[in-house]
């Protein structure tokens, strides 16, 4: 396992071209939301919204037929 002062070594991974900031993926998942759950006139349950967003993920991330396999919507008797 590597020594937690490894991880920290942030000059060495800007000289590799790292970025190290997490503002830029917090804004695109800010984002990426936005874009989904806050057309106008678009209203979202407690549940519904983070449920919806978990699909649209799943879609975005090619795990569609993953998700539909483990998650059936609906099982032969």
């Amino acid at each position: 396992m590597a020594n937690p002062a490894d991880r920290r070594a942030y000059d060495r991974f800007r000289a590799q071209g790292f970025e190290l900031g997490s503002g830029r993926v917090a804004a695109a998942g800010t984002h990426v939301v936005g874009l989904r759950s806050k057309p106008s006139g678009m209203r979202w349950s407690k549940p519904g919204a983070p449920n919806t967003l978990s699909l649209r993920v799943a879609w975005r991330n090619g795990d569609w037929d993953r998700l539909g396999a483990s998650h059936p919507l609906s099982r032969a008797a």
